[in-house]
């Protein structure tokens, strides 16, 4: 028994494993003495099975054989203990080993997993309590793994409709050259971005940034986007307005701590100017001249987070940017700059800057701008994981 909780550490609390993989590692830390054998259903092959005392892998029960159909009826969530007695239509070696046996269900909180055989000999010694304890903690095990697998089904699929909602917020805007680099540290995202077109002289560029990451932050994301797609439609010129109105529906919609920051840009295509709100988000946008060859124009007019006071203590700055050809606006969030080495060091916002100047500035288009940008950031972490969400948006004025 204690080498059997031993390897439920492995199963219960390890890396996610498929049921068979756990079914094997359970199985070779039962007692051998006791000639216990576990069986699992499988999807087309029948019933997998193994002998402790072997360590082997024996071939599958095949569907239709006389043990298959007393084995199906344990699956039921009714069924109990049953003994197998002179069964046909199975290979000779687990004939033996199942002959004269009492059959244990492993009875989980999703489905039947299979069975535990316990030799009657072993029912006569008194190990019958220890065995049906066994038993449950074997589906307990299982249970823990459907669990995860299940769990991991989920967030797969998160992270594919994140992906797929965020591809198609990109359009195609004559006079711009546009580009984007997103990657997530989990399944799921707090970092989201969109860009719309409410009329033909207009575009607006949104990149937010949730407190926190996993399901939760790529909920919360996925709910911001829907309301900046929303304001998008009928935007004006006040966007101070549409920050604050926004606040009020995080605020009221959201768990108490939850806040994001935000970038929030009004571009008219024009007049080549952008209004624009920052909420809180760093590091700080940044507007590149390219033939200046000057410092990059951060972009810090705005306020608080977006959600951090229900009332911010002033109404939000709007600043205002105006381009010329060849010019830069490259958005980030800040799992750019935290980027960390295997030393604890971040990449920075003296880093980031740097890299996008002499980018920006040697008129590189906006696809090599956020793809070397996120080389650099992979140079400086050394293969250390990904700590934080990734996103960089690049607009280029031609």
């Amino acid at each position: 028994m204690s080498n059997l909780l031993t390897v439920l550490s492995e199963v219960g609390f390890g890396k996610p494993l498929l049921i068979e993989e756990a079914f094997i590692t359970l199985t070779s830390a039962l007692d051998p003495a006791e000639s216990l054998i576990v069986l699992f259903r499988q999807q087309e092959e029948g019933y997998l099975t193994r002998g402790p005392a072997t360590g082997d892998v024996w071939p599958p029960i095949p569907r239709g054989s006389e043990l298959a159909r007393r084995l199906d009826g344990l699956r039921s969530p009714a069924a109990g203990p049953e003994l197998l007695l002179g069964l046909t239509g199975i290979s000779e070696t687990v004939a033996q080993a199942f002959c004269a046996s009492t059959v244990l269900p492993i009875r989980g909180k999703y489905r039947v997993y299979g069975a535990l055989l316990v030799p009657r000999a072993a029912e006569a010694a008194g190990t019958g309590s220890t065995l049906h304890a066994q038993a449950r903690i074997v589906a307990l095990a299982l249970d823990h793994c459907e669990l995860k697998r299940l769990a991991d089904d989920d967030r797969i699929a998160a992270k594919e409709i994140q992906e797929r909602l965020l591809r198609s917020s990109f359009p195609t805007v004559q006079g711009l050259d546009i580009a984007h680099r997103y990657r997530s540290a989990l399944a799921a995202s707090g970092d989201f971005y969109c860009l719309s077109r409410p009329d033909a002289s207009s575009l607006i560029v949104a990149v937010g940034d949730v407190a926190g990451k996993g399901i939760a932050a790529a909920l919360m994301a996925a709910h911001i986007n829907a309301e900046l797609q929303y304001m998008n439609a009928r935007a004006s010129d006040n966007i101070g307005a549409h920050i604050a109105s926004l606040n009020r529906v995080v605020c009221q919609a959201s768990l108490p701590g939850s806040y994001l920051s935000l970038f929030y840009g009004l571009i008219n295509l024009d007049r080549c100017t952008m209004r624009y709100v920052n909420a809180g988000h760093q590091p700080l946008p940044l507007h590149i001249r390219r033939r200046s060859g000057a410092v990059p124009f951060a972009l810090d007019a705005g306020g608080p987070p977006v959600g951090l006071f229900r009332i911010p203590p002033e109404p939000y700055e709007v600043g205002e940017v105006v381009f010329q050809s060849g010019d830069v606006l490259l958005v980030a969030t800040d799992g750019v700059t935290d980027a960390e080495n295997p030393a604890g060091d971040a990449w920075g916002t003296d880093a980031f800057t740097r890299t996008a100047q002499i980018l920006a500035g040697s008129g590189c288009i906006a696809e090599k701008v956020v793809g070397q940008i996120v080389e650099a950031i992979d140079l400086h972490c050394a293969g250390e994981p990904q700590g934080d969400d990734i996103t960089v948006v690049c607009i280029k004025f031609e």
